[in-house]
């Protein structure tokens, strides 16, 4: 039952509600274990739930809301509740609600005390008449018309009847609740998106300072926070690489299964598929990013780097060159990409083609360290051959 599991309390709350509109007494032992909510929200709820009902079996929980609560919203759907379950046990709760320091909750307990007909609240009311102004001195005249038998019902009570009135309490009760979920939903979802941007930046941050174990400690707990996050999962598998390259494929590709949209993690999953030797996984994320790129996209020359080793993966020679050197001009500052292709050149025995491209890249990139270290390997590779 959704009232006795659900986790949410708005839903808990509207599940009560829906069991008063049944108007089955059975309901009312589940609907009255609501009333120990721990939101105010959740007890009117249950207050409403049982005024629905007419549930006698909850007076003395209800007169002790009235009494005790400290929320004014609670106090006053308990005195009206009070007043149409009808039962004169009520009274005396009632009577003492009529000097609740909120005029809400004594204007509610002086209506139930007009329906209920009881001759002990006639001496409280007159009392109670004397100071009261405005609206809530004509709603205790009302009460005492209809305790001294003056009241004679018009065409107005007609159609603002009890059960009217509380159709509509249970219509904003129940607007009011989903508000409070929307609203709540809005909030946690604001501030995890949140959470998640700050994760996104430090594991960016992280992976580009070189702190390999710091930045895999990160990402794994990230990971675990955040397991539907394309961008976290796709850092997770690329620092991988360093510690644990046989975990990469599996990461990559579900980065790839959470993003099938975005062509940037698609680039991304790809090379890094292409590089622990999935090669049609690596196809179907390039293909897919073909369909989605659109001529501005941010990584083009990714993409065209990656169609370019698949090209090489195929032995189309010519096509891979082509692309391959289109991702290095279109990005002259990406070390990568000119590893691959210097790797490509010298696996077709370009040695000499192969140190030009390298050279060629030493003076745009930053970080040299990988690159004179494969210019160093194609050279001992050159002379020996």
């Amino acid at each position: 039952m959704l009232l006795e599991t659900d986790p949410d309390d708005d839903v808990r709350g509207l599940a009560a509600i829906a069991l008063g509109r049944t108007r089955d007494p059975m309901a009312a032992p589940a609907v009255g274990s609501a009333l120990d909510e721990p939101t105010a929200i959740g007890q009117m709820s249950a207050i409403l739930a049982l005024w629905l009902l007419r549930d006698r079996g909850s007076v003395a929980r209800l007169s002790d809301r009235l009494l005790h609560s400290t929320s004014t919203g609670i106090r006053q759907f308990a005195a009206g509740a009070l007043g149409d379950i009808g039962d004169a046990a009520a009274a005396p709760a009632l009577i003492e609600a009529l000097e609740d320091p909120k005029g809400s909750v004594r204007d509610a307990a002086a209506g139930s005390l007009g329906v209920l007909g009881d001759a002990r609240a006639l001496g409280p009311l007159r009392l109670a008449r004397q100071s009261a102004k405005g609206l809530s001195r004509r709603r205790i005249g009302k009460a005492l018309d209809r305790l001294e038998g003056r009241s004679r019902r018009t065409w107005w009570m007609r159609v603002f009847s009890t059960d009217r009135m509380i159709a509509i309490e249970m219509s904003l009760m129940a607007a009011t609740q989903l508000v409070s979920s929307a609203s709540k939903a809005i909030k946690i979802k604001g501030r995890r998106q949140r959470q998640l941007a700050a994760s996104i930046t430090r594991g960016r941050r992280l992976f580009s300072s070189g702190r390999e174990q710091e930045t895999l400690a990160f990402l794994e707990r990230a990971v675990r926070q955040f397991p539907e996050d394309a961008e976290i999962r796709w850092l997770y598998a690329a620092i991988l690489l360093a510690s644990k390259p046989d975990d990469v494929a599996e990461q990559a590709a579900k980065a790839a299964a959470l993003a099938p949209d975005d062509p940037s993690i698609l680039v991304r999953a790809g090379s890094l598929l292409l590089n622990r030797g999935e090669v049609e996984q690596a196809r179907s994320c390039a293909a897919r990013a073909n369909e989605l790129a659109q001529p501005d996209f941010i990584l083009m020359s990714g993409l065209v780097n990656l169609e370019g080793c698949l090209a090489a993966r195929d032995g189309e020679d010519d096509v891979a060159e082509e692309k391959l050197r289109a991702a290095v001009e279109s990005d002259p500052s990406s070390s990568p990409f000119a590893i691959d292709l210097a790797k490509f050149l010298v696996r077709r025995n370009r040695h000499a083609d192969a140190l030009a491209a390298v050279d060629e890249a030493i003076s745009h990139v930053k970080d040299k360290n990988r690159l004179e270290q494969l210019q160093q390997e194609i050279e001992a590779d050159a002379g020996g051959s």
